[in-house]
C-alpha cells in the first residue's frame, strides 16, 4: 500500500487506497521545474507510480539534493530564467519522448523583491520574476519541442500560476494587492504566455493551468520566516500556519497529477484549476485538507481602492 502522503506536516494524511490507485507512469517520461515544494513531491509521487524517467530541474542544488535518489530519476541543476537555463534541459532530456511536464518554477531569485511596491521596486527585481515565471517557461517548452512532439499519446504541459493573474473581476477592476502590483504583473503575463503556447504550440502538446492556493512553498516559507509580520502577506501566512489552515506539497502534487493524468483533453485545458475546482474535483476524494481556501475562494489581503 502506498505511503505517499501518510503522514502531513498540517495534521492530514491522504487516502492510501486512493493514491495507489491513481493511473501508472509505466512508460511515461516527465519533466518537473522547480522542485522546492508541489514539484519535488511530484517527482516522489511519479516515481512511486512507476514513471520511466523523471528529470527534475532547480536552480538551487539543495532543492535537488532533498529528492531520494532513484534510478529512474535524473537531477539537473540549472535556472530557467536564464538563457542557458533552457538548453542545459534540453541537453538532459536528449531524444527521451517528454510525456508530461509540470512548469512549477515560479520563485524569483530574490524573493524579497516580489513585495516591493511599484514606487521603489527595481528594474532587477522586475526583470527577476518576469524570466522566472514568463521567459523562462516559454523558452524551456520551446527548447523541448521536439521531446514533446515525439511523445505519444499527447504530452501533457501543466502551467502553475496564481489567482494575481486573474481579471477583470464583474466589476471591472482586477486583483492588485497593495505593495504586489509587480508580482501580479509577472503572474498576469504568465497568464497570457500560457494562453499563447496552447495556440501556437498546439501540435506538440495540451496545456493545462492551475493555482496552488495555500500550500506550503519556496515562497510560503519566505513569507513566514523573512518578512516583516506586519507585511499582510508575511502576516496572512503566518496566521494560517498555525492553525494548520494550508495544503501540503503532497496533497497539492497529488491533486495535480490527477489533473495531469484523469481528465478528458478538454477539461484539461479549459478554464483554470484553481483551489476549489481542484479540491471538488479531485482533492476531496484523495483525502485533501478542506482549508479555507476551498471554502471561501482564495483569502488574500484586500485589493487597493
Amino acid at each position: 500500500m502506498s505511503t505517499f502522503g501518510s503522514t502531513l506536516s498540517n495534521g492530514n494524511s491522504l487516502d492510501a487506497g486512493k493514491i495507489e490507485a491513481l493511473p501508472d507512469m509505466k512508460g511515461k517520461n516527465v519533466l518537473i521545474t522547480g522542485v522546492y515544494g508541489i514539484g519535488g513531491a511530484l517527482a516522489m509521487l511519479c516515481l512511486e507510480k512507476g514513471a520511466e524517467k523523471v528529470i527534475a530541474v532547480d536552480r538551487e542544488q539543495s532543492s535537488l539534493d532533498k529528492l531520494a535518489d532513484h534510478a529512474n530519476l535524473v537531477k539537473v541543476t540549472a535556472d530557467i530564467g536564464t538563457k542557458e537555463g533552457p538548453k542545459t534541459i534540453a541537453a538532459a532530456a536528449g531524444n527521451t519522448p517528454i510525456h508530461f511536464v509540470m512548469l512549477a518554477a515560479a520563485c524569483p531569485k530574490n524573493t524579497a523583491g516580489m513585495g516591493t511596491n511599484l514606487t521603489s521596486i527595481s528594474r532587477e527585481d522586475m526583470e527577476d520574476m518576469m524570466n522566472t515565471d514568463v521567459y523562462g517557461k516559454l523558452f524551456v517548452c520551446q527548447a523541448i519541442g521536439e521531446n514533446l512532439k515525439s511523445a505519444e499519446p499527447k504530452a501533457r504541459v501543466f502551467n502553475l500560476g496564481a489567482p494575481f493573474s486573474d481579471g477583470p473581476k464583474p466589476d471591472g477592476t482586477y486583483m492588485v494587492v497593495p505593495g504586489w502590483a509587480g508580482f501580479g504583473a509577472a503572474k498576469a503575463a504568465n497568464k497570457w504566455i500560457h494562453e499563447g503556447m496552447k495556440a501556437d504550440m498546439k501540435d506538440w502538446a495540451l496545456f493545462g493551468y492551475g493555482h496552488p492556493g495555500m500550500t506550503k512553498s519556496l515562497l510560503t516559507d519566505e513569507f513566514a520566516t523573512k518578512y516583516d509580520k506586519a507585511h499582510p502577506m508575511a502576516a496572512m501566512v503566518s496566521k494560517r500556519w498555525e492553525a494548520s489552515d494550508y495544503h501540503t506539497p503532497e496533497e497539492t502534487a497529488t491533486v495535480f497529477y490527477s489533473i495531469m493524468t484523469k481528465t478528458s483533453d478538454e477539461d484539461y485545458q479549459t478554464g483554470t484549476w484553481n483551489v476549489v475546482r481542484s479540491y471538488t474535483t479531485f482533492g476531496q476524494e484523495l483525502g485533501v485538507k478542506e482549508i479555507a481556501d476551498v471554502k471561501a475562494g482564495i483569502a488574500l489581503p484586500p485589493p487597493a481602492k
